[in-house]
């Protein structure tokens, strides 16, 4: 199991390497299998956040604090009141709205995806990163709505 679980963190980290996010989904979708949804959201988390600093150490330069102030505290408040949350839920529950998560983003990004365009303002950074707790709180994967934020208030995809 440990093997796999390495392989699984090792492309992870190759897809977060890639593209800058993504990393959380792979693990998501690979370690339920091998341990609790709750203690695979944790063990994500932890995989990802070496992942996600060297990719914010390698961008450093193009990081505009300006833009991602306010969608960091809304996701930050957000997903510390869903994991505060996903311990109370039933696993099975927790588990069902998980499968659906998955296969709305599969939908999305194979039907819906570049179709429309977000504008940046308050209200789209506050549903974008208040869904991306939610889904990061419960799930761990709380990236995919906040790229689309911010690839809407960025001009290049390497300035955020």
């Amino acid at each position: 199991m440990l093997i796999v679980v390495m392989i699984v963190a090792f492309l992870a980290g190759f897809i977060q390497s890639v593209t800058g996010f993504g990393g959380a989904m792979i693990l998501m979708m690979a370690l339920p299998y091998f341990v609790s949804l709750k203690t695979s959201t944790a063990l994500a988390g932890c995989i990802c956040i070496p992942m996600c600093i060297a990719v914010a150490v390698r961008y450093r330069d193009g990081i505009r604090l300006k833009l991602i102030i306010v969608p960091t505290i809304i996701y930050l408040i957000g997903s510390a009141f869903f994991i505060k949350l996903a311990a109370s839920i039933d696993l099975e529950q927790l588990k069902a709205a998980f499968g659906l998560m998955l296969i709305g983003l599969a939908v999305y990004f194979n039907f819906f995806a570049g179709k429309f365009q977000l504008k940046p303002n308050f209200r789209n950074a506050l549903l974008c990163a208040g869904f991306s707790g939610l889904t990061g709180g419960l799930f761990g994967v709380g990236g995919p709505l906040l790229v689309l934020y911010f690839l809407a208030v960025t001009d290049n995809k390497k300035h955020i």
